[in-house]
């Protein structure tokens, strides 16, 4: 894997590593499923191993320099809360990345993983810890 560039398999396009995590996202619209990010990296750049641990820490990175924070899904009052992964976007990622690998490093069934929501789609006023 070239650490700069990524082959998109669709498109045989090359783009740059850190360009490709904030490409696919539309987070003004709606929260964003780990279970959106990890196949992303593994079907459309083909990563694995540490190349797919890098795609999904930059982006995890950049959807928290945009605001985001990590939610779950909550049936009711208040669709979105949020879930305490620590205080600073690298704890965050480091935290989401070990919970990833420690559960296998699978692919996340949609809908049923963590989700990234900026401030809008969340309410800032829940939180699970």
């Amino acid at each position: 894997m070239n650490d700069k560039l990524l082959v998109d398999r669709r498109t045989g396009e090359t783009i740059e590593f850190g360009k490709a995590t904030e490409s696919m996202y539309d987070a003004d619209v709606d929260a964003v499923g780990l279970w959106q990010i990890v196949p992303e990296g593994r079907d459309r750049y083909g990563l694995e191993g540490d190349g797919l641990v890098k795609f999904i820490r930059l982006s995890l990175l950049y959807m928290f320099a945009r605001g985001a924070k990590p939610v779950r899904g909550r049936h009711g009052v208040d669709h979105w809360i949020l879930k305490d992964y620590g205080d600073t976007p690298e704890a965050m990622a480091d935290a989401i990345i070990a919970e990833w690998l420690a559960a296998g490093a699978v692919t996340p069934k949609p809908y049923d993983s963590l989700w990234l929501a900026l401030p809008h789609i969340y309410s800032p006023d829940n939180k699970i810890g």
